[in-house]
């Protein structure tokens, strides 16, 4: 799954979906995604009304962010569960210090000056804080981890699902090209007999029936066609007919009538 992918999967099409499961390209992209919003989301607000649309996409972003992490937990076989006990402490740490007034301006100066102030539900809510961060990236480790291979309790393999995906889109194009090239051989080994044919009727094809002409074998190793066994050919088919109907050039009846055929014109 690549980075277009993975937005949409987790920003529109699984944006509550808590059943299935994530592979781990698609939770890392949506990761960097997120952590590269938090950088520069700050900008908005400074526009008027950039406050409220800065907490608006931060929360959905962070649900999109829980939820995927839910279904990559599924993909370990993990329950989604489980990532309560990371993000709890988080979020109750930080409604502590909200609650005690640990994120007001006055209150975030002085801390920056060195003069924290005496409030035990501050110093509860930053420890509490502290934990779930760590607890956190420790769910961050785990997803790091391949998922179950093949089936589980929360649903099919997602990476099995892509891989049908793709071998039937490729199964369906290869048909089709495989449809192509054969009609196109067929057309071609038609054309080929077609052509045989007509060079058959005109004596440019040979005729493999008939004795082929003797070749003999230059000094090279090819073969060449022999310009004189046609004539040799002839006199021997000369000399066997003559001998069938009883004429012998050396019987001395014969002689007035038989010519030599070195002296035939």
């Amino acid at each position: 799954m690549n980075f277009k992918e993975s937005l949409l999967t987790c920003l529109r099409y699984k944006i509550v979906n808590l059943r299935d499961r994530a592979s781990r390209s698609e939770y890392w992209w949506f990761f960097l995604f997120a952590f590269a919003l938090q950088q520069v989301i700050g900008f908005l607000t400074v526009l008027p009304g950039g406050m409220y649309l800065t907490i608006a996409i931060l929360l959905y972003v962070g649900w999109a962010q829980i939820a995927v992490t839910v279904r990559r937990l599924h993909d370990l076989n993990y329950s989604g569960k489980w990532l309560w006990f990371a993000y709890g402490p988080a979020f109750m740490g930080i409604f502590l210090m909200i609650y005690a007034g640990g994120l007001d301006p006055e209150t975030l100066a002085a801390v920056e000056d060195g003069n924290v102030p005496e409030n035990d539900l501050l110093t509860y809510g930053s420890f509490l804080t502290i934990i779930g961060f760590v607890l956190s990236f420790g769910v961050m480790i785990l997803c790091a981890k391949a998922g179950t291979v093949g089936d589980n309790r929360f649903g099919p393999d997602p990476l099995q699902q892509r891989r049908n995906a793709r071998q039937y889109q490729g199964f369906g194009q290869g048909q089709s090209f495989g449809q192509g090239y054969g009609q196109g051989f067929g057309q071609n080994q038609q054309n080929q007999q077609e052509q045989q044919w007509q060079q058959s009727q005109f004596g440019q094809n040979p005729n493999y029936d008939q004795n082929q002409e003797p070749r003999r074998e230059r000094d090279d190793g090819l073969y060449e066609q022999d310009p004189w066994a046609q004539f040799e050919d002839r006199d021997a088919q000369f000399s066997q007919r003559d001998g069938e109907f009883g004429f012998n050039a050396n019987a001395p009846e014969d002689k007035e009538t038989y010519i030599d055929p070195k002296k035939r014109s």
